[in-house]
């Protein structure tokens, strides 16, 4: 396990014309969701942003339900820094809220700086509920 500031999502497929993303990570036992800042290679417009990909985001005043890029091609990324070093132990993601769009395939990979990232080789794929 590594301790990491920085955690990126490159979409590698998807079930709908463009990505669109909701997440969560975990460090043991607990939410990291807070305070974090999410960015994103595109974004399809204002009301699609980096900051509707957090898990259970609801649509609302014109937003919807989730980060949905502006490009459709596997050069799309969105990346989370957790503001410090964490070991981050479990993440969940979801589809978007609003609609049945949402991505089937990325790759995770971590950072400490932001600029050089490390893929992340053991993921195990888990599906179920979160509670």
């Amino acid at each position: 396990m590594h301790y990491v500031q920085f955690m990126k999502y490159c979409i590698v497929r998807r079930h709908h014309a463009r990505p669109h993303f909701r997440f969560r990570m975990f460090n043991r036992c607990e939410a990291m969701q807070g305070s974090v800042k999410i960015l994103s290679f595109s974004q399809w417009n204002a009301y699609h942003g980096p900051s509707n990909a957090r898990l259970f985001f609801m649509a609302s005043g014109g937003k919807t339900g989730a980060w949905s890029s502006k490009i459709n091609d596997r050069s799309q990324w969105i990346q989370v820094d957790l503001r410090e070093k964490f070991q981050v132990t479990k993440m969940a993601t979801q589809g978007r809220q609003d609609l049945a769009q949402w991505v089937t395939q990325y790759k995770v990979s971590y950072s400490s700086d932001g600029k050089i990232f490390t893929p992340q080789s053991k993921v195990s794929k888990c599906k179920g509920k979160l509670l």
